[in-house]
């Protein structure tokens, strides 16, 4: 089922909840909230940053790997009967591109330093001179990014700049070779295209954590791809990082309730 718009949420809060006065959003992103709405109404807007920058990171990593090293594929010859040894790279030989350096970009930049990758990064705003340094990450555009990468993480925001930013035009863009990693919002990128460039081989593979529509339908052509690899909005997923955000979720509420304060949903990236 397709969550109602905000538009509609907003004339039902304005109704059914007249007298509310905070939203505490379990988690980082807002995307599902009307920010302007509830600034309007002078209703407070929280949210938990950088809750869960670290284990997305090690999942965009993990998918670096797999492509690189093969794993999977090889397990499962290996559990057919097979005995095959595919041309492997080594990360450190591929340049990976991170689409949005907030706090979860910059995670998934400090692995990818590790593993002595070069680093690419494109954003809306200045990458932060430290991170540049630390990383050797080197700020460029969005197309310069796609046509170097052998290896795209989207680790940006959902909002109208980003809305399908990853589309047939720019996955044109993109070597034949390289690989697509989605752990932010599902609407950055049009499933339609990228179903068509992974059937194409236009694209060696995708790993998508999230999609235009959750859960995934039955039917999504998605499914029947061996090249794109699929998991149920769970990059996030970590039993110490969730108690944090319950617990500062929890926090935030009484807090605003006693103050009235906003917090700045701009800083959540």
């Amino acid at each position: 089922m397709n969550a109602p718009s905000r538009s509609t949420c907003s004339e039902r809060s304005s109704t059914a909840a007249p007298d509310l006065r905070v939203i505490s959003k379990w988690g980082t992103g807002i995307d599902s909230i009307d920010v302007e709405e509830a600034r309007r109404r002078g209703i407070v807007v929280c949210s938990t940053e950088n809750a869960f920058s670290e284990p997305v990171a090690d999942t965009v990593l993990g998918y670096a790997v797999l492509f690189a090293r093969q794993l999977d594929r090889m397990n499962t010859d290996m559990h057919q009967g097979l005995w095959r040894k595919p041309q492997l790279r080594s990360l450190s030989e591929q340049t990976l591109g991170i689409v949005g350096v907030g706090n979860c970009g910059r995670a998934v930049a400090r692995r990818a330093a590790a593993f002595g990758m070069r680093i690419l990064g494109t954003d809306l705003v200045d990458i932060a001179a430290d991170v540049k340094r630390t990383t050797g990450l080197e700020q460029v555009p969005l197309d310069t990014l796609l046509r170097e990468s052998d290896v795209v993480s989207l680790n940006c925001t959902l909002n109208p700049t980003s809305l399908h930013l990853i589309d047939a035009s720019t996955l044109a863009l993109m070597k034949p070779s390289a690989f697509l990693i989605n752990t932010c919002r599902g609407p950055v990128v049009e499933q339609g295209a990228l179903v068509d460039a992974l059937a194409a081989g236009r694209l060696a593979g995708a790993a998508l954590d999230v999609f235009e529509q959750e859960p995934l339908p039955a039917a999504s052509p998605l499914r029947s791809l061996s090249n794109c690899w699929l998991a149920p909005h769970n990059a996030n997923n970590s039993i110490a990082a969730a108690a944090r955000v319950h617990e500062n979720t929890i926090r935030q509420l009484l807090e605003s309730l006693a103050s009235s304060v906003a917090v700045d949903p701009d800083r959540h990236r």
